[in-house]
């Protein structure tokens, strides 16, 4: 009995070892599994990093090209050094009103003279013009501010889109500068423009007018006017041809004020020879004239 007990024995133990044995196989097995790949990994990191280089390499070419190439240089030739900039000496600041009114934009540079007068943009949540223009101002005082601070304060106070011919006033003898001193207390806004108007204006009478969305300041003969409805015969230009008739519109809406024929408010058309045209009193004026001149050169 104790011969079978120290068989089996001797049996159990020989297959621990065994297991012993394959478990370490298994290990090593792995290692070498893991160290290949390892080795793998580095080899890929060896060459990302030689291509790198590489790159690395032709980026720098390339600047270099793109530098002479600048420079207008010959390769190898050295680009030539700007000047450093003369700093300006600094200016005093101009001396500040006792009741400054500051402006509700930054100044504009002066336009060269007889250049057009942009349209600014629209002030975001601006009122009407004409409801702007009726509303009341309770006190503002002016001390010798320039007309644009005093034209940008109320435009701003009051909410409205201002558009001023500063070129228009300019060939009046208007500056931007122009000081003005009153005080304007329980007046409307349109009064109160007219009265800083009259204060700046020299011997060319100024005014402002509403124009689309825009309270417009300029000299009285170049405002636009109120819109006006008239009739005019041209069938000894156009005769009974519709064609010809079409052409003519689209004459006068390119010579003549071309964007104001993108408010509806403002159109021509054609009928049995007469033309039908709903604009200002200066649009008016000028296609009177076009059509002088056209005849005055049909008949040499």
């Amino acid at each position: 009995m104790s011969g079978r007990w120290i068989l089996c024995g001797v049996v159990l133990t020989a297959w621990g070892a065994c297991v012993a044995a394959g478990a370490d196989e298994s290990k090593d097995a792995l290692i070498r599994e893991l160290s290949a790949s390892l080795e793998l990994r580095e080899r890929q990191i060896d060459s990302l990093k030689i291509e790198v280089q590489r790159l690395k390499a032709e980026v720098a070419k390339l600047k270099s090209e793109l530098e002479q190439a600048r420079s207008g240089g010959a390769p190898g030739s050295v680009a030539p050094v700007a000047p450093a900039p003369v700093r300006p000496a600094p200016v005093a600041p101009a001396p500040v009103p006792s009741t400054p009114v500051r402006p509700s934009r930054p100044v504009a540079p002066i336009p060269s003279p007889g250049a057009s007068d942009p349209r600014p943009s629209p002030r975001a949540g601006a009122a009407s013009p004409a409801t702007a223009l009726q509303q009341k101002i309770t006190r503002l005082e002016f001390d010798g501010q320039a007309l644009e601070q005093v034209l940008d304060t109320i435009a701003q106070n009051y909410k409205f889109n201002l558009w001023v011919k500063w070129n228009q006033l300019a060939a009046a003898g208007i500056q931007r500068k122009t000081p003005i001193r009153l005080t304007l207390s329980s007046i409307s806004v349109a009064k109160a423009l007219e009265m800083i108007l009259s204060e700046a204006a020299t011997t060319t009478e100024v005014q402002h007018a509403v124009q689309d969305e825009y309270v417009v300041i300029a000299p009285a003969k170049d405002l636009p006017g109120p819109l006006e409805l008239k009739t005019y015969d041209v069938t000894d230009l156009v005769g009974s041809n519709r064609q010809t008739a079409f052409k003519l519109i689209n004459t006068i809406k390119a010579t003549i004020d071309p964007d104001v024929w993108k408010d509806p408010l403002h159109h021509i058309r054609e009928s049995q020879g007469r033309l039908i045209v709903m604009t200002n009193t200066r649009n008016h004026r000028a296609i009177q004239e076009l059509f002088k001149t056209i005849r005055d050169q049909e008949q040499r």
